[in-house]
């Protein structure tokens, strides 16, 4: 196989290994549209309030897209006035996972330090299409679990959350709005989330992988190694032996060196120094 061709092979298997597929991408530039896209809203405040809505200019723009184009949840999650306990979540559709997965997203309130400490909470459900709020055992990521006064960014700020899950995997993520009192919230945004799937690669693909590269190093190796030559008389060259062992000398290269073609001589030049 010629030298291209191992190259090749080494990095085809190296791509399809490490290949992440999106499984999501949302920037909520329609909120209310959201449930024919899969999403779903449940809202267990108590007593109830209003579900998850669109951005507005009035507090914030968007992270990305036009200006409206995020989601808000405030504290009139629980009904206004009431004092009562937000728990508001906004849930994925079905995702198919990958064995890494990566969730990314942004999100931001309207004052810092602020007397109205907000929370959020990344969950993960493994149950397929279920979208039962007691699925969602695994907490990915919180900002502001403690509910401090400094603990939830004014700015858009992105937060990411690395998980694993079996091959053949779906579930979804659900954004739990959470607070103890309405009295003592105020209001978050979220906008650009993602999730992207990756596939841990076979043994047979790893393998492939380090095979080709390393034959390619090896063919490489050989094509780098020459002699050593020195100046005769008449500007000829003739080749340095080494008389204890009757063999020609050779410069041994690293496998790093051999795939620098850049530094490729000719077989028969002459080294210089």
């Amino acid at each position: 196989m010629s030298k291209p061709s191992l190259i090749a092979v080494a990095l085809l298997a190296a791509s399809a290994a490490s290949h992440a597929s999106v499984v999501l991408t949302e920037g909520f530039e329609n909120v209310a549209g959201l449930g024919s896209a899969g999403w779903v809203q449940t809202n267990l405040s108590s007593p109830v309030g209003l579900a998850w809505g669109q951005g507005f200019v009035g507090p914030f723009a968007a992270q990305a897209g036009t200006a409206e184009s995020y989601a808000v949840a405030n504290f009139e999650s629980a009904a206004f006035g009431s004092g009562g306990v937000i728990d508001n979540w906004l849930i994925t559709p079905t995702l198919d996972f990958g064995q890494v997965n990566t969730l990314r997203f942004w999100t931001r309130t309207v004052f810092n330090p602020t007397v109205f400490p907000d929370r959020l909470e990344a969950r993960l459900s493994l149950a397929g299409t279920s979208s039962a709020t007691t699925d969602f055992t695994s907490l990915l990521t919180a900002v502001n679990p403690a509910l401090t006064q400094t603990d939830y960014p004014n700015a858009w700020t992105e937060y990411t959350a690395t998980f694993n899950a079996a091959p053949g995997t779906s579930g979804r993520i659900a954004f739990r709005y959470t607070v103890p009192s309405n009295f003592e919230a105020d209001l978050i945004g979220l906008d650009s989330v993602t999730v992207t799937a990756q596939a841990v690669p076979e043994p047979q693909t790893a393998a492939l992988a380090l095979l080709g590269l390393g034959l390619a190093c090896g063919s490489l190796r050989l094509r780098r190694r020459r002699p050593v030559r020195q100046f005769s008389a008449g500007g000829r060259t003739r080749p340095m032996a080494n008389v204890r062992h009757g063999l020609m000398t050779t410069q041994p290269t690293s496998c790093a060196s051999s795939l620098d073609t850049s530094r490729d001589e000719p077989l028969g030049s002459p080294l210089v120094g």
